[in-house]
C-alpha cells in the first residue's frame, strides 16, 4: 500500500465477521493474567479470593478462629442459643 500510495480503502479490506478471527490473543496465553478485586464491605457479602497455603499462615488462622470462637461463646452466643430463620 505504501509503494502504491494508497489508501486501505483502495484495496478493499475488510474484517473477518467470525468471532474468533478478533482475538484479542491467544487461546493459549489467555488465563495467564492475574486479576484485582476491589473489596467493599457496604451491603454485600465477601468472598474471600485469596487464601495463603503457607503452614505459618495456616497456623495463624487456625489460632484465630480459635479465638473467635472462644469470645462468641463468652459472650453467650452458643449454637444451642441461636433463633431458627429462614433462608440463607
Amino acid at each position: 500500500m505504501q509503494k502504491a500510495k494508497a489508501t486501505p480503502a483502495d484495496f478493499g479490506l475488510a474484517v473477518r465477521s467470525h468471532p474468533t478471527s478478533l482475538m484479542v490473543t491467544a487461546p493459549n496465553k489467555m488465563g495467564s493474567g492475574q486479576k484485582h478485586f476491589m473489596i467493599d464491605l457496604t451491603n454485600a457479602w465477601v468472598e474471600t479470593a485469596k487464601i495463603s497455603a503457607r503452614p505459618d499462615g495456616l497456623t495463624r488462622n487456625e489460632e484465630a478462629a480459635v479465638r473467635f470462637l472462644k469470645a462468641l461463646e463468652e459472650a453467650r452466643h452458643e449454637q444451642r442459643n441461636a433463633e431458627k430463620v429462614n433462608g440463607g
